[in-house]
């Protein structure tokens, strides 16, 4: 057992359980390259990327690692799969090829999965890890996702992987990345094979945008900035029988699916500018969605997501429309907008029935009770306001509160 493989299995298992990032690791080994008189748990304890109580932590983890592999690093190594993501990193840093190859043997050789060939590590989750793979079929990079070595021997988490590739690729969206293929490998571990997308995760891109400027930072660039990071996010719903999913983005579109049979499509044109919000009445006879271009726009719903129908539009907004949210009865559609004010609308009659300024900054978010008899509005002033749905008027008696508090425990 070399000193190598006893210092790269505690750094592995330390960036395998996200102890230290990748970057941290390297710099690590880096230093620790030029001068092994101290281990390299303590280079990285002293560089301040691990503390001692993440040492103590991990020391019986890699004695366990060892146990299960008859004390042997070697093997130990070459049982992680993660470790193979390092192999060019090791060669860059001057770790020469006979003692790379005398530690990581076991995954020199691309894993096989059908027509898909196994490149190297990209990413790992709570039950799968995704690898840059080759499609040899049609020569292109993809990403393949597999359930994790740990967990391949479990019915339940086989059966979620498999529900969760059955749902991506049943969804059409451009912000849902295809599925390629379903299969299982020469060892029966699952795996389906994705469009591999290159770029910034979205981690990176809230990374980016709250890091500290370099100076003041213009508001002409702050608001750019922004409306980019506003791009990577979409709005969600799911009918009542959830049959249908609505989903909607920056780019004005509003697209229907049908996860059951992957049917799908874009609902009528897009609108003008972002949409930030959407719903389904609570009976599923309508569908709505607001959000930058002012408007709500109004849809009947049908069995064939073809053959929904435009109700209409209602319009009134001097700004953006940041929730929406049915009254019980499909009578009323609220909205919140930008401008402090809550709308109240009369969707048969397609009309303005009231307009309440009563929150001192823009209304973000709205919520409708079970029973439907009470609004609740929260507002970027802080604050959360209770209202009557059938009154709009706003709850500001305390005995009123308590009696309906008291008689929800009662009903349940």
């Amino acid at each position: 057992m070399s000193s190598f493989d006893e210092n790269l299995l505690f750094g592995v298992l330390a960036l395998q359980n996200d102890f230290i990032t990748r970057d941290a690791l390297l710099a690590g080994i880096r230093i620790w390259l030029r001068d092994r008189s101290s281990p390299l748990h303590q280079v990285l304890i002293d560089l301040g990327h691990l503390t001692a109580e993440d040492r103590r932590i991990l020391a019986p983890l890699v004695e366990r690692h060892l146990a299960q592999h008859g004390g042997d690093a070697e093997t130990s190594l070459a049982a992680i799969e993660a470790v193979s993501s390092l192999r060019s990193d090791l060669r860059e840093l001057g770790v020469g090829s006979d003692q790379i190859d005398a530690t990581t043997v076991a995954w020199q050789s691309p894993l096989e999965c059908g027509r898909y060939q196994r490149l190297r590590l990209h990413a790992m989750g709570g039950l799968g890890e995704v690898y840059v793979a080759r499609d040899q079929d049609l020569d292109r990079d993809v990403a393949l996702k597999q359930v994790q070595k740990r967990f391949e021997n479990d019915p339940n988490l086989r059966a979620r992987f498999f529900v969760e590739a059955k749902i991506t690729g049943a969804l059409e969206h451009p912000g849902i990345v295809p599925v390629y293929g379903l299969g299982a490998d020469a060892d029966g571990r699952p795996y389906y094979a994705m469009r591999f997308v290159r770029g910034q995760s979205l981690k990176e891109a809230i990374d980016e945008f709250f890091e500290p400027p370099e100076g003041s930072r213009p508001r002409s660039e702050t608001t750019l900035k922004f409306r980019m990071l506003l791009q990577r996010f979409t709005a969600l719903s799911f009918s009542t029988d959830s049959r249908v999913l609505a989903s909607t983005g920056w780019d004005g579109v509003c697209f229907l699916h049908r996860p059951d049979d992957g049917t799908g499509g874009q609902l009528g044109v897009k609108a003008n500018d972002g949409i930030m919000t959407v719903r389904f009445s609570p009976k599923g006879s309508f569908l709505a969605f607001g959000g930058y271009d002012n408007k709500v726009h109004v849809w009947r719903c049908a069995d064939d997501i073809k053959k929904f129908v435009s109700v209409g539009q209602l319009s009134g907004h001097s700004d953006g429309i940041d929730d929406l949210v049915f009254s019980s009865d499909e009578r009323t559609l609220i909205t919140a907008c930008d401008n402090n004010t809550l709308r109240v609308w009369d969707i048969g009659e397609q009309q303005e029935r009231i307009s309440l300024v009563e929150h001192t900054s823009a209304v973000e978010a709205l919520a409708m009770t079970e029973s439907g008899d009470l609004l609740i509005s929260g507002s970027r002033d802080g604050t959360i306001r209770l209202w009557q749905a059938a009154t709009i008027e706003q709850v500001q008696n305390s005995e009123w509160w308590q009696k309906y508090l008291k008689s929800e425990r009662t009903d349940r």
